[in-house]
């Protein structure tokens, strides 16, 4: 379970500057497909082989997404309302962090 977050501890900052510099359509697209690849794949092979494997790609697909994520909330609206947009993101991501897990429970 480790894998999932230390590949994106590692290239948070790279993924960063890629969005900055290449914006924010490439990066939520690959990493949505990346997300979706890696939720996929246990399904199709058997083992705990594809747990090792979908893990870190998981973590650095969703690491992705929300950079790509956070750049776009931070250029949307007028600088003054950004920690209103910011606050409204953190409060997407909890929520469906709490019901996710909670309804599939």
């Amino acid at each position: 379970m480790g894998l999932y977050a230390f590949l994106p501890m590692l290239l948070a900052v790279a993924a960063g500057r890629l969005t900055d510099r290449i914006g924010v359509r490439k990066p939520m697209l690959v990493g949505s497909c990346g997300v979706a690849i890696a939720a996929a794949l246990p399904c199709f092979v058997s083992g705990i082989a594809p747990f090792v494997r979908h893990h870190p790609l998981l973590g650095v697909s969703f690491m992705l997404f929300q950079v790509a994520t956070q750049n776009a909330t931070g250029m949307f609206g007028h600088p003054s309302e950004r920690a209103k947009h910011f606050a409204m993101l953190a409060l997407g991501y909890s929520i469906s962090g709490f019901c996710g897990p909670s309804s599939a429970g």
